[in-house]
């Protein structure tokens, strides 16, 4: 029971958090394929030193294709040659440190994905990432297009083949080149209804979205929604005055926005929300608890689970104030020798869950006897016997005296 509880807050704190991909905080969904009657096929074909992939179609004969349209990319430096069938797709998904709108999976870590976003939300691309494609390469397994390229292969996601490196032809057709995003964190080929590049006009203050969605504690962009223009058709937004607001509590505050040369004016809502989940760390990651035997009445009791729960709660820690914090584990008839799993939630005032599992060691404590040795009656004490050290002596070397031989000198007569 208790281990179903464990796996299904685990899928709660992961629908929090997102893909695991670590995938966190606003899930991916699941993108419904919609049946088409349309009969006609694709191969997008990835040419990863031109950055480019170009996109034929076919009926019913895969080697009778002709050229559609050409997209500019940004390929992966770890993307690997080969065919590909496209899986599933989502929108919304965190890979690495980034957001990405629209994704596509083609193989266990690859996807063919929107660009670089810094946040869930449509006016937070980063201009870097999209300025990109067509050029720069980046690290992954990933290839990036513009948001109305990525979209259109996640719709279709179900009658195209992926082709990278591989014997397609380079048509001489001329790509088009996206726009480069200097004016707003939008994607400017982002077919959203609210994209300001869609609705800017002359002599106007033009907002994205009504109201910006900001998360608590992070740095408000109060720009990346907007494009104002002059009378002459200028873009001024750089010279926009408006007050600040402080993310620190969560919230709806209304901020204006004034031009004065030009006399605009305007105001849109922020909306500072809370949907980080708290990180929770456990200090010590080799518990051992100790059994007295593995009796049942030693070893079913509710009180060696309390111990566990006890035991690692107090190696348990969050980086949130005033969180609630609870412990779950195995039930009492499950325990057993072995290793068992212990998970500490935290749940923050704005709902928001975390959670951390360890391992905790389970096993019979080891009779180790009694220390002295028993002493048969009559049994004599062994005497050790004492080691002689010998000490070396010098040697000494008496010097011989060399014996004076006299000799005498005999004269002949």
């Amino acid at each position: 029971m208790v281990a179903g509880i464990i796996f299904g807050v685990l899928m709660f704190i992961y629908s929090k958090v997102n893909k695991e991909a670590d995938k966190t905080s606003g899930v991916a969904k699941q993108e419904e394929t919609k049946v088409s009657k349309e009969t006609k096929k694709y191969i997008v074909s990835v040419h990863k030193n031109f950055s480019l992939a170009e996109v034929w179609s076919y009926t019913t004969d895969i080697n009778k294709y002709q050229h559609e349209k050409s997209l500019k990319c940004s390929v992966g430096k770890k993307v690997k040659p080969g065919m590909y069938n496209l899986k599933k797709t989502y929108s919304w998904i965190k890979n690495g440190k980034n957001w990405h709108q629209y994704n596509t999976i083609y193989s266990k870590k690859g996807y063919l994905q929107s660009v670089s976003y810094k946040d869930k939300y449509p006016n937070t691309m980063k201009r870097s990432s999209y300025n990109s494609l067509g050029g720069e390469k980046h690290k992954d397994q990933s290839i990036y297009f513009s948001c109305d390229d990525a979209k259109w292969i996640s719709s279709n996601a179900y009658r195209i083949k992926l082709a990278i490196n591989q014997n397609y032809k380079i048509t001489k057709t001329a790509v088009r080149k996206p726009t480069l995003a200097k004016v707003c964190g939008w994607d400017p080929t982002d077919p959203n209804k609210n994209n300001p590049y869609k609705k800017q006009k002359n002599n106007q203050i033009t907002f994205g979205l009504k109201t910006v969605t900001i998360e608590k504690g992070h740095k408000v962009n109060y720009l990346d929604n907007i494009i104002a223009k002059d009378a002459k058709g200028n873009v001024v937004t750089a010279q926009l005055k408006h007050k600040k607001i402080s993310t620190k509590e969560t919230g709806l505050k209304n901020i204006k926005f004034t031009y004065k040369k030009g006399n605009l004016s305007g105001t849109c809502k922020f909306k500072v929300v809370d949907t980080t989940p708290p990180k929770v760390t456990i200090a010590n990651q080799k518990f051992k608890f100790e059994l007295k035997s593995l009796d049942k009445k030693d070893v079913i009791k509710q009180s060696n689970i309390d111990k566990i729960k006890e035991m690692v709660r107090k190696a348990a820690s969050c980086n949130e104030p005033n969180c609630v914090m609870n412990v779950q584990t195995i039930d009492k008839e499950d325990l057993n020798e072995g290793d068992i799993s212990v998970v500490v939630t935290a749940k923050d005032k704005s709902g928001n869950v975390g959670a951390a599992q360890t391992f905790v060691k389970v096993k019979v404590k080891e009779d180790k006897g009694p220390k002295k040795k028993y002493k048969f009656p009559g049994q004599k004490k062994k005497h050790k016997k004492k080691k002689v050290v010998k000490k070396k002596h010098k040697k000494k070397t008496k010097k011989k005296k060399k014996k004076q031989v006299e000799t005498e000198t005999v004269i002949e007569e």
